[in-house]
């Protein structure tokens, strides 16, 4: 299943095209720059590999940001993108 988290918040569910800045947009959200927050971004396209969860706001949080792998066009193995594509799906339908 799903994770949950002492502090279950409204989530805001960052999902499109591979490389469109998902991650950037956690970063910048987060009050950092780009290249130094909490999500990993590259210019590699498919980077992000997996769903990420982002809690923000001081103690307690405030918001879940959730960061999940693009698609379209990622540098992966044809398998990892419909493993991405089926994750992510479920995510959207079950949480």
């Amino acid at each position: 299943g799903w994770p949950t988290f002492k502090h279950m918040l409204p989530e805001v569910a960052l999902v499109g095209h591979s490389n469109c800045g998902k991650s950037t947009l956690v970063n910048s959200l987060v009050g950092v720059d780009a290249r130094k927050g909490p999500a990993r971004v590259s210019e590699r396209a498919g980077w992000t590999d997996a769903i990420y969860w982002y809690q923000l706001g001081k103690k307690p949080p405030k918001l879940t940001l959730v960061d999940a792998p693009g698609y379209g066009h990622a540098v992966a193995q044809r398998a990892q993108v419909d493993h991405w594509t089926k994750t992510t799906r479920s995510f959207l339908v079950d949480r």
